[in-house]
């Protein structure tokens, strides 16, 4: 199983939950795509006035049928 990860940052490891900021930053995902992200499924759990992603619910999204249309994976070593 791969992992979406950021140099800078570390992993998406399954069974951690993230603050909604923290797991933008290690994705690497905009605003837009994160709002994108949650319209076409992705769980956001709140606790309080914070903001949570689970791992698995991550894995689950990107797995899920229509992630494509929302998702594109870049093949490793193609961003500049």
């Amino acid at each position: 199983m791969s992992f979406a990860t950021n140099d800078r940052l570390g992993s998406i490891a399954p069974g951690h939950s993230y603050p909604l900021a923290v797991f933008q930053r290690i994705t690497g995902l905009s605003v837009f795509a994160m709002r994108r992200a949650r319209r076409n499924g992705l769980k956001i759990r709140t606790v309080g006035r914070r903001k949570f992603v689970h791992a698995d619910d991550w894995h689950q999204f990107l797995q899920s049928p229509g992630t494509e249309a929302c998702v594109v994976i870049e093949p490793e070593g193609a961003r500049s």
